[in-house]
């Protein structure tokens, strides 16, 4: 049975790409919880968010769900009816490119910034991290919401298997 569901699509080009984010986070999480000097606070729960679901993996997983979801927009058979249609199928394309470029952008940057901060111990380096890292995290919302309003707008469906 060949089905092609809109909850398929959000697996597929959604929940698939943010893998390795979600479970690096929740590894690291666990980790992080469970060892024998971790003591239950706000400051600990907070801080052991921050540091374990990564900005840097999310980036690169924004930048993924982009480039594919810009991939499946340009594959989907969409009846064009007219100019202003296919100017908005066009633009809606190059969007998807720019979240994907910036967030692949973002992602060099924060590893390059997580390397100085971490690996090489430099603590001037920290509060820029946090502030490309807080810039992720809100990026993250308005590309999603672009991506899910996109997949409305078009009802583009995907073959689970």
């Amino acid at each position: 049975m060949n089905v092609k569901t809109k909850f398929n699509w959000r697996i597929v080009y959604i929940l698939i790409p943010l893998l390795p984010f979600l479970v690096g986070g929740l590894i690291r999480t666990i980790i992080i919880m469970t060892s024998s000097d971790y003591a239950f606070s706000i400051y600990n729960v907070f801080r052991t968010l921050y540091f374990s679901w990564d900005a840097v993996a999310l980036s690169f997983s924004l930048s993924l769900i982009s480039f594919v979801v810009k991939n499946n927009l340009s594959e989907q058979p969409i009846p064009l009816l007219n100019e202003d249609r296919e100017r908005d199928l066009a633009n809606n394309s190059s969007k998807l490119f720019w979240w994907g470029f910036f967030n692949l952008l973002s992602f060099a940057l924060l590893l390059s910034f997580h390397v100085l901060c971490i690996e090489l111990n430099r603590i001037d380096m920290k509060n820029t991290h946090i502030c490309f890292s807080i810039i992720i995290y809100i990026l993250c919302v308005l590309t999603m919401r672009d991506v899910f309003r996109i997949q409305k707008n078009y009802n583009l469906t995907a073959k689970f298997l």
